[in-house]
């Protein structure tokens, strides 16, 4: 994958997620969780624009390594918050 691949994905991801967010429900979980969601979702593109910018090849596998923390804790957040939409809908 080119950079301007992985850029253009990610840019692509983080409007996906805003649309998630703001279909959840306004509760208070949701509101948690999707302000969670959206910051967790939408830093992966900038934090890999940083990665492009690294002073040093440890300063990039550092960079990226963050991205790669953000993505566990988003798939986290992410089955929450779809179980927390379900739960609305099926409550509807």
């Amino acid at each position: 994958m080119t950079q301007m691949e992985l850029l253009r994905r990610t840019k692509t991801y983080a409007l996906r997620i805003i649309r998630l967010v703001r279909a959840l429900p306004r509760d208070d979980v949701a509101g948690v969780l999707g302000r969670q969601l959206l910051r967790s979702g939408t830093s992966g593109g900038a934090n890999h624009r940083a990665a492009c910018r690294a002073k040093s090849a440890a300063d990039f596998v550092h960079t990226l390594k963050i991205v790669e923390e953000e993505g566990d804790e988003i798939a986290a957040i992410i089955v929450a918050s779809l179980k927390t939409l379900h739960a609305a809908c099926a409550n509807s």
